[in-house]
């Protein structure tokens, strides 16, 4: 990975990715997905996406153990750019 700046912050990358494949993936798609333009760990990751859910923009959903869903809200949607 090179340390070139990227010009989408993370966390509107998240919401672009999440609303592309119809707001609704898990959370390990979505590092993988991630991870083709960022150098970001797991744990920078699931800080993200904690903010996002702080936010109200994101839900974090337990499927089951280490599997999560990650689902875009109404106020993700209204979110885009």
């Amino acid at each position: 990975m090179s340390n070139v700046w990227r010009f989408r912050p993370l966390h509107l990358e998240i919401l672009r990715i999440l609303e592309s494949r119809g707001g609704l993936v898990k959370d390990k798609e979505l590092y993988d997905a991630l991870r083709r333009t960022y150098d970001l760990s797991f744990s920078q990751f699931l800080k993200t996406l904690l903010t996002l859910e702080i936010q109200g923009l994101v839900l974090v959903r337990q499927l089951k153990e280490n599997v999560r869903i990650i689902e875009l809200t109404p106020l993700g949607r209204r979110m885009q750019i």
